[in-house]
């Protein structure tokens, strides 16, 4: 081998713990997609004429758990409830002048976006 083919050996040797060192740290530290063990609701609060409902609450409850998320519709009647265990949920929403709405039970399984539009569209409260 002549120098220069040893030269260059010897640096790629030196730089090797370094090297490994920052792949072991790279591996830890991204967790891969395929490990993602929670799945999201989505939607938009409507009412009965098809108007979109802002600073609604909206509450998703596991139906097994009972563990509630929490959240406001957006100025467009949008909500979102990320990162949700894989159970069976139901989603209702509440807003002063308004019935609450419940929606049916669905199943949010892991890495999955369940949708709720509408929530059956909501009346004013009769008073």
């Amino acid at each position: 081998m002549n120098k220069i083919g040893v030269s260059n050996l010897r640096r790629l040797t030196a730089l090797a713990p370094e090297v490994c060192l920052g792949l072991l740290i790279a591996s830890l530290t991204i967790p891969p997609a395929a490990s993602q063990s929670t799945g999201s609701i989505v939607g938009r609060v409507t009412d009965v004429s098809g108007a979109v409902v802002v600073g609604a609450r909206v509450v998703v409850t596991s139906v097994e758990t009972g563990l509630k998320r929490t959240t406001t519709t957006t100025s467009e009647g949008y909500f979102s409830a990320p990162a949700l265990p894989a159970a069976n949920y139901t989603v209702s929403a509440e807003m002063p002048g308004f019935k609450k709405a419940v929606s049916e039970t669905m199943k949010v399984d892991t890495t999955a976006v369940a949708r709720v539009d509408g929530l059956p569209r909501w009346r004013p409260r009769r008073l």
